[in-house]
Parts: structure tokens; sequence; C-alpha cells
């Protein structure tokens, strides 16, 4: 019996931590120059997708965001072909607490961008390869099954506005 108040208080320091933590963003600088972005979605499980969330969707929100706030969304052999294009990885993971009863899900979402980079102490020996440059951090934390959906949508979307907020603020429109 004691144990519903403690995972209510779990989850709600979970929900708490994770809006103050995904406001944070790792190597702004390295966006700096991009000429735009190649939106890669990862698949979803199978639990989101029976809480009505599909990969289109994501990737929809995703690119229509980043067409408004005037970014370039590239194509994916634009963005293999051209080192000016990032990939945007999003990443949104679940896993439900079925052993609690509770109807809960713990969640994580990744927003990364990944750009060729080579090492500088062998520039000229090694091929540049594929590296995280920028992450928006700490995007996780618990939610019921009725508002999985929402709440998920809701977070990959908050990431993509700290995105473009950093992606701006270092190219800046004419």
């Amino acid at each position: 019996m004691r144990r519903t108040p403690l995972l209510l208080f779990a989850s709600f320091l979970t929900v708490v931590l994770s809006t103050s933590i995904s406001a944070q963003s790792l190597g702004k600088e390295t966006l700096r120059g991009l000429k735009g972005v190649y939106v890669l979605v990862e698949n979803l499980d199978a639990d989101t997708e029976r809480a009505g969330l599909w990969k289109s969707q994501i990737q929809t929100d995703a690119e229509l965001k980043l067409r408004k706030a005037g970014v370039r969304v590239a194509t994916e052999t634009e963005s293999i072909n051209d080192y000016g294009f990032a990939t945007l990885y999003i990443n949104v993971g679940t896993n439900s607490l079925k052993g609690s009863n509770t109807g809960l899900y713990a969640f994580n979402v990744t927003i990364q961008a990944e750009q060729m980079a080579r090492l500088a102490r062998l520039p000229a020996t090694l091929p540049p390869v594929v590296s995280v440059t920028y992450e928006v951090i700490g995007q996780f934390g618990t939610v019921g099954e009725s508002h999985l959906r929402d709440q998920l949508r809701s977070v990959v979307n908050d990431g993509i506005d700290t995105f473009l907020n950093d992606y701006l603020a270092v190219n800046p429109k004419p």
C-alpha cells in the first residue's frame, strides 16, 4: 500500500526533472554554418504505435517546425553527399512499467545532430566519420498510457524548439 504514494512521487519528480533538464544543450557552436538538416526518426516500438504515435507524425512535426523557422530540410541523398548538412536524429523510446500494474510508461527522447568529422590528430590519414556534435539533453520521464502519444509528441516538439533556438542563434536569418 505504501508503494503507491512513493511511485506517484517518483513519477512526479521524474516529470519535473525532465522538464528542467530538456532545456539544456551541448555544442551549439557545432551548428554554425550548416546549410540545413536531414531529419532521421528512429522506428518506434509497438507500445508507442498502439498509443497512436507514428514515426511519420514525428517526422512531419519536426520538418514542419524546421521549415517554418527557415531551416532547410535536406534529403537523405543531400546529407550524404554534402557535408554542409547535419542529420537531426530523433529517437523515442518507451518501456511499459507492467510490473507495477499502474498503466505507466517510462520514456526517453533523444535529439542529436550528427555530422561528418575527422580526428584532429590524424586529419589526413583517416576518412571523416559520423559523429554526434550536438545533443538536447535529458528528455525522460513517466506518463500514463492515455497520455503517452500527446506527451511524447510534446516532448519531441520541445526538443526541436531547443534545437531551433540554438541553430538560429549561430545561424541568424539575413
